[in-house]
């Protein structure tokens, strides 16, 4: 569940509403890297938000990564969802692992 009803990635403000259509939007061309860091860096930002992930943790770095590509583009939606930068979707992976790793709950929530 989103504690603030919002939550800030890559500079733009996203409702839970949003984060769900956008984690529910299809992957049929394969996923997308802007959905894939979107997802991942959101689950460790909400994961923080309930002081689940370390402020220290190595995985903010490759959240950084996310954000930073994420703030060259517009806003995402379920339609606009680019691709084509290697580089955050490898840092996408590796937050994936992190949150394996670490047993991270990614749910959106209800």
């Amino acid at each position: 569940i989103w504690s603030n009803g919002s939550l800030t990635i890559g500079g733009q403000t996203y409702t839970q509403e949003e984060g769900k259509a956008i984690w529910n939007a299809t992957n049929k061309k394969g996923l997308a890297d802007s959905k894939a860091g979107f997802t991942q860096a959101a689950a460790i930002k909400l994961s923080a938000e309930l002081n689940l992930v370390s402020p220290t943790a190595s995985v903010w770095a490759d959240v950084t990564i996310v954000e930073n590509y994420l703030k060259t583009l517009n806003k995402l939606t379920p339609a606009y969802l680019p691709t084509a930068n290697a580089s955050a979707k490898a840092a996408a992976g590796r937050i994936s692992v992190w949150i394996a790793d670490h047993h991270v709950d990614t749910t959106f929530g209800d």
